[in-house]
């Protein structure tokens, strides 16, 4: 019963970033050693001057004082500042899946030795491993520390540091040759 406890909160924690493609998904480790920026989510006023749809999501590539750049999978769209109702920017994956599946890994042996010897004893031993694994899953599934969010927590200035180009977008840039990494 445990285990099936287990192994649903330790996959369902992985829905806040499945939309965002594989190589925009960065451990912690590889957050500043990428090439480009990270994955944003922009939600529109639906009262926007602009011909945009009310959500845009795609790399940050560059952040000016009135305007966002954000690469969508089919070109790079400047949005106004001030059109932007919330963002959400994405730092590094959330690692509760990990934690989940390496806890269960470590339980294996103990679910081995059990039915190998007969005997419950080794589940009982591995039993504080397995609260303590599933508890730090479920609390880094919950932590959004992994998230910058425009207007709640951080101004878009902050976003800045995260973009393809944290000093801004370069004038001699062709563009219509950005892409997103596949």
């Amino acid at each position: 019963m445990i285990l099936i406890l287990f192994f649903g909160i330790s996959l369902s924690e992985g829905c806040k970033t499945s939309q965002i493609p594989a190589y925009y998904r960065f451990s912690p480790s590889r957050v500043k050693k990428g090439i480009t920026g990270c994955w944003t989510k922009l939600t529109l006023l639906s009262k926007s001057t602009q011909d945009l749809p009310l959500e845009i999501s795609g790399e940050l590539i560059a952040v000016h004082p009135d305007t966002l750049y954000i690469l969508t999978e089919l070109k790079l769209e400047a949005v106004s500042s001030k059109s932007i109702d919330e963002a959400i920017l994405y730092i590094f994956d959330n690692q509760s899946r990990t934690i989940g599946v390496v806890t269960g890994l470590l339980f294996i042996p103990n679910i081995v030795a059990a039915i190998v010897k007969g005997t419950g004893a080794y589940l009982v031993l591995g039993i504080p491993w397995l609260i303590t694994g599933t508890l730090t899953s479920m609390f880094e599934g919950y932590d959004d520390s992994n998230l910058l969010m425009f207007p709640s927590r951080k101004p878009l200035n902050e976003f800045k540091k995260y973009a393809r180009f944290p000093m801004g977008l370069p004038t001699d840039i062709d563009r219509k040759r950005l892409h997103l990494i596949k």
